[in-house]
């Protein structure tokens, strides 16, 4: 009998530390909730930031291969007339 309630009390704590730890797991989430509020200005100007970088690399990317594909044309077009004729 005594193995009983002692199994009783192990599962009575058992349940007492797990709402222990869902409470405390709540109140951080209410704790830290606002500190993330507050650092979603910062995330979003790394985000601007970095998507104006890759705009500005992009259009130097293609600012540069455009004259190239030019380039490339002008040379290969007697070429491809040769061998569009023959």
């Amino acid at each position: 009998m005594f193995e009983l309630l002692a199994l009783f009390a192990l599962l009575f704590v058992g349940g007492l530390c797990l709402v222990a730890f869902i409470a405390v797991k709540a109140v951080f989430h209410l704790i830290f909730c606002p500190i993330k509020i507050l650092f979603l200005p910062f995330l979003l100007i790394g985000f601007v930031i970095k998507l104006a970088v890759l705009v500005a690399v992009a259009a130097i990317v293609i600012a540069v291969l455009i004259p190239l594909a030019i380039l490339a044309l002008l040379f290969a077009a007697p070429f491809i007339l040769a061998a569009a004729l023959t």
